[in-house]
This record gives C-alpha cells, sequence and structure tokens, in this order.
C-alpha cells in the first residue's frame, strides 16, 4: 500500500514501527557478532551487591557490538571500529516488586561519550513484554554526580495489570562511558536510589 494515501498520523505510526523494526534487527545483529573482551565489560557492571535493599537476583545479561545500531553516528562508526562492546545485565527482586536494569557503553573518548549521551531516549528500545500503558512521561531535572559529565533522566507513568506505576531513567556520560540505569516497581523507586547505582557503576568504571 502507497503510504501518500493514508493520512498524516497513520504515516507517522507506520514510520515509527518502521524504524523500531530496523533497530530490532540491527540489535539482534550486534549480539550476534564476534564480542572481544565481552565477559571483561560485563565484569564491571554492578552485581546485586551494589542495589538497595536486598533480595535481589540476575534474571537476565547480555553483550553486544557498540555502534552496530546507530550507523549514522560518527561516535558509532569509532566505537565499531575499535570493536567496543556494551554490557547489560537485569536485576529483580521478587519480594519488594522492584526491578532494575543497568547497561555499561563504553567508547572511544570522552565528547564521544557526551555526544551519544545526546537523544539517548530515542535510542532506547520499548520492552515489549511489558503489559502496560503510557499515562505519561517527561525529563527530569538532575545534577550531574561526581564522575559523570553530564546525565539525563527521565520518567513514565504507566497502568497495568498491577496498577499505575512509574519507571525511572538515568543515562549519564562517565569519561569514555555511557551508563544507563532503569528503575521500576511497586513501591516505585525515589531518585536517590536511582543516582546511588549510577554513582557506583561510574565508580566500578574508574577504579
Amino acid at each position: 500500500e502507497d503510504l501518500s494515501t493514508l493520512g498524516g498520523e497513520t504515516q507517522c505510526t507506520l514510520w515509527h514501527d518502521a524504524v523500531m523494526a530496523l533497530k530490532r534487527l540491527s540489535f539482534v545483529a550486534a549480539q550476534l557478532m564476534p564480542k572481544p573482551g565481552a565477559r571483561q565489560v560485563l565484569a564491571r557492571v554492578v552485581t546485586v551487591d551494589d542495589l538497595p535493599g536486598g533480595g535481589w537476583s540476575v534474571i537476565d545479561e547480555r553483550t553486544w557490538r557498540t555502534g552496530v545500531s546507530v550507523p549514522g553516528t560518527e561516535w558509532g562508526k569509532r566505537a565499531r571500529a575499535a570493536g567496543s562492546v556494551a554490557a547489560w545485565r537485569s536485576f529483580e527482586a521478587v519480594a519488594a516488586r522492584q526491578w532494575c536494569w543497568v547497561q555499561v557503553m563504553p567508547l572511544v573518548s570522552e565528547p564521544d561519550a557526551l555526544s551519544a549521551l545526546e537523544g539517548i531516549g530515542d535510542r532506547l528500545l520499548r520492552n515489549l513484554r511489558a503489559e502496560v500503558t503510557l499515562l505519561r512521561e517527561h525529563d527530569v531535572d538532575i545534577e550531574a554526580f561526581p564522575g559523570a559529565g553530564r546525565v539525563w533522566a527521565h520518567e513514565q507513568h504507566t497502568i497495568g495489570p498491577d496498577g499505575e506505576g512509574v519507571a525511572r531513567m538515568l543515562a549519564a556520560a562517565c569519561g569514555a562511558y555511557v551508563i544507563v540505569v532503569s528503575a521500576s516497581g511497586s513501591p516505585e523507586w525515589a531518585w536517590d536510589p536511582v543516582v546511588s547505582v549510577a554513582r557506583r557503576q561510574a565508580g566500578l568504571l574508574a577504579a
């Protein structure tokens, strides 16, 4: 069907869906490519002992080649050429009904990390398994913590089978790394513990 025959809103929706599908295919390809040093990068991601409270367990972890899903960016090109590998680990506290995931993306320089932080919210993939509807979302002003050159913070308010919830996300450029912390659950996370996890992650990368 020719997209020009559709209404503007429908065209935008179809275009967005197509772009997201391409992003997911690129992400799958990035996971399947050779990943030298993947274990070393994953070993520098926070563990259950670094999270607030207790009862945490790891539910998933992955590594992939940095920059493969953003071929049009200069920082992505340099990361691919350097063989950079990103790592991601997710956690669950069943008793507390809380979740968290942390991502570490090594880049080749501090300026590249600052560039990669721009627009990061538009590049993060939506969780297709999340049975929730987005009610509202907005950016949040968070001061850069020690070790971070710049931060971006965002929160989403949702509703689902278990009622309303809040997901909070913090991304930071820390030296030549971009780190992302996402936290959700009921009771909802306050911003202070989200920042504390990000600070801990930055400390592990600086050690």
